[in-house]
């Protein structure tokens, strides 16, 4: 059950699914609830702003205080390659940290690293193109 004021974060969301202010509101509220009655919620974040990186890192931090590795993993899966945002990155490697050996741990962030530092090299060769 929402406050009064997600409740008309919701209504406003009926009108304006993109009102970000509402959503705002209602990640506070949820972000305090249990993460079964939030889970829900956090599926509609992340399926109306797919490429929100902070939204992403809002849900997987509530799965990885309740040490939920498998929907952490998932969550992941689903986000990590199209979504280049560097908090969601570095929480990826603090995962990888928590949840695994010590020897693939530094495999995968050798890999991570390797991996923004293509992106940052395509970004730079292309840069001339996106400009003006």
């Amino acid at each position: 059950m929402t406050t009064e004021r997600g409740q008309k974060a919701e209504a406003r969301l009926q009108d304006n699914p993109w009102d970000t202010e509402a959503w705002q509101i209602l990640i506070k509220e949820y972000g305090a609830k249990k993460l079964e009655e939030a889970r829900p919620f956090y599926e509609r974040l992340v399926t109306q702003f797919p490429l929100t990186g902070r939204y992403w890192k809002l849900y997987i931090d509530h799965e990885m205080k309740l040490r939920n590795y498998d929907k952490v993993e998932k969550l992941f899966q689903r986000c990590l390659i199209k979504v280049l945002h560097i908090d969601l990155w570095r929480c990826y490697l603090n995962y990888i940290k928590v949840s695994s050996n010590q020897s693939i741990s530094n495999l995968i962030t050798y890999l991570v690293f390797l991996f923004g530092l293509l992106c940052l090299s395509l970004l730079f060769l292309f840069y001339p193109f996106l400009g003006n």
